[in-house]
C-alpha cells in the first residue's frame, strides 16, 4: 500500500514537471514570420543617454544629457523595384525631426530581407558645448527594422546583396550573416540568438528572442554593441551602446570622451 502511494506520488510529480516544461516550451515556440500587412504600425520611444567623461582615460563623468524622441514605423504599400522585384515599403519618422527613412523589404524561405533603402536625412544628437568644445555626434536611426547605419541619400540605394535582417523561423541558438562583405561594403555583420527573454512594457509582456550583433573586418565599429529583442510583433526593443567616442575642441585639442547609449522600446503595435 505504502509502495503504491509512493509510485502514485512519483507519477504525479513527473506529470507536473512535464506539464511545466510543456508550458515553458509553448511560451517560447518558434516565431515563423514577421508582420507584413499594409498599414501595420509600430510606435517607439527612443532614449539617448550621452555621458561625457573628464578625459579619454578617466571614468569620472562630468556631464550627462538625456534625450527622448517618439518614432513611428509603418508599412506604407507594396511596390516594384528594378521592374521585377516586389517589395514592401517600410517608412520611419521621428517626431520633431524633418526626416523620413524608407526600407524596401521582402520575405523568402530564409526570412525577412532588405532589398533597398532610402534616407532623406536623420536626427542629430548634439553634446553640450563644454569648455568651448563644438563637437557633436551625428548618427541616424535610419532603419529600425534593418538596423544598419547608412549614408544619407536622396534616392533609393539597392543593396549589393539583399541583407537577411531576421532569419525565420526564429528560435534559440540560431545564427546567420546579416551583411556579407562586398567590394563597396567590406563590413560583415553576423547575428546570434542568445536565448529568450520576456520584456514587460506598461503591463504587457512580449515574449522575445534576444539577438546580438557581431561585427567583423572593420575597426571603425569596435566599441559598438547592438542587441535586439524580437517577438511575433516584430522589433520590441533595441539597445545600441557607443563606447567612448573621443571629442576635440575647435582648435584640435582633446576634450574628453563620450559614451552614448541608445534604447528603443515599443510603445504601441497595431
Amino acid at each position: 500500500m505504502i509502495q503504491t502511494m509512493k509510485n502514485s506520488i512519483l507519477i504525479l510529480l513527473s506529470l507536473i514537471i512535464i506539464s511545466c516544461d510543456k508550458k515553458e516550451n509553448d511560451l517560447w515556440e518558434k516565431i515563423e514570420s514577421h508582420p507584413l500587412s499594409i498599414g501595420t504600425e509600430w510606435n517607439y520611444n527612443r532614449e539617448l543617454i550621452v555621458k561625457k567623461f573628464e578625459s579619454e582615460i578617466s571614468n569620472n563623468i562630468i556631464d550627462i544629457d538625456t534625450l527622448n524622441f517618439n518614432v513611428r514605423v509603418w508599412i506604407e504599400k507594396d511596390t516594384i523595384l528594378s521592374d521585377t522585384m516586389t517589395v514592401k515599403q517600410f517608412k520611419s519618422q521621428e517626431e520633431g525631426n524633418n526626416w523620413t527613412s524608407e526600407q524596401y523589404m521582402f520575405f523568402d524561405s530564409d526570412g525577412l530581407k532588405c532589398y533597398a533603402y532610402a534616407n532623406a536625412g536623420g536626427p542629430h544628437v548634439f553634446a553640450k558645448n563644454i569648455k568651448g568644445s563644438h563637437a557633436y555626434i551625428d548618427f541616424q536611426l535610419s532603419e529600425l527594422h534593418i538596423g544598419c547605419i547608412t549614408k544619407k541619400s536622396s534616392g533609393i540605394i539597392i543593396e549589393d546583396i539583399p541583407t537577411l535582417n531576421v532569419k525565420f523561423p526564429l528560435e534559440s541558438g540560431i545564427k546567420w550573416t546579416f551583411r556579407h562583405p562586398t567590394e563597396t561594403k567590406p563590413l560583415q555583420i553576423d547575428k546570434t540568438v542568445m536565448g529568450f527573454e520576456p520584456i514587460n512594457l506598461k503591463g504587457k509582456i512580449y515574449h522575445c528572442y534576444k539577438i546580438s550583433w557581431n561585427y567583423s573586418f572593420d575597426p571603425n565599429y569596435d566599441g559598438i554593441e547592438i542587441t535586439d529583442w524580437i517577438s511575433k510583433e516584430g522589433l520590441v526593443k533595441r539597445q545600441v551602446i557607443f563606447n567612448r567616442v573621443n571629442f576635440t575642441t575647435l582648435d584640435g585639442h582633446p576634450d574628453g570622451s563620450t559614451q552614448v547609449v541608445e534604447t528603443i522600446t515599443i510603445k504601441e503595435f497595431k
